[in-house]
């Protein structure tokens, strides 16, 4: 989707370095220290720059501070998933199997927005669930398929294609507002957890230093790219 316009835009190829680990802190690391040319760029959720340096106490740089915004990108909205072995169809049948049962969820790694669903989940519900941190979104998908672990939360948009071919089992999305992705999914709220909400979002960060002038191309290079998308 961004490799057409970009390259058309500054003559250069879109190259893609996936850096997973510790809640993108790996990634957010290397772009803090790059060079502040508009060359190097991180696209992430915004854990980095809000509940990341909380969490993360042994950070040597803060994203906070050495990152800048290029653009906002989404709100993104997380899915709770069980496999399909488990004996529940809604959230209220979640609460219930999990208050007799020992349950475990999966996540993409300790601090990233599926973990941090799941602790508010936690919360809202009194549950106490055994976490199964993963190297990333998509080894924590593949270990729920797997029946390695029973629950989790995972990208509306990823898991769907798995729940149509009935590899997943998914209950209710995170956000306020019902998922495009997934519109006959009730929200937390709607399926009795009043209140819950949990909505991340994508952005565009840039090295602190980075010229507003490269700053604000990049900006609209990526503001058209959405315009078409959306158009």
């Amino acid at each position: 989707m961004l490799d057409g316009p970009f390259q058309s835009k500054f003559k250069q190829p879109l190259i893609i370095d996936n850096r997973p680990g510790t809640g993108s802190n790996i990634a957010a690391a290397a772009v803090a220290r790059s060079t502040p040319d508009g060359y190097t760029l991180l696209v992430t959720t915004d854990t980095v720059v809000t509940s990341n340096p909380r969490l993360y106490q042994e950070l040597e740089f803060k994203a906070d501070r050495e990152l800048v915004p290029v653009i906002y990108l989404a709100n993104t909205s997380q899915t709770l998933m069980c496999h399909p072995s488990l004996p529940v169809r809604s959230v209220a049948d979640r609460v219930t199997y999990a208050r007799s049962h020992d349950v475990s969820y999966a996540s993409g790694g300790k601090g990233v927005p599926v973990h941090l669903a799941a602790e508010m989940f936690q919360a809202a519900t009194g549950l106490r669930m055994t976490h199964g941190p993963f190297k990333g979104p998509n080894a924590a998908m593949q270990g729920m398929i797997e029946d390695h672990v029973q629950c989790g939360f995972l990208s509306t948009a990823v898991v769907m294609p798995h729940v149509k071919n009935s590899r997943l089992t998914a209950l209710a999305v995170t956000t306020a507002r019902r998922s495009p992705n997934a519109m006959e999914l009730p929200t937390m709220s709607e399926a009795g957890i009043a209140g819950y909400e949990a909505t991340f979002g994508d952005l565009v960060l840039a090295p602190r230093g980075t010229p507003p002038h490269v700053v604000a191309t990049l900006n609209e290079t990526f503001s058209g790219v959405l315009a078409h998308r959306a158009g």
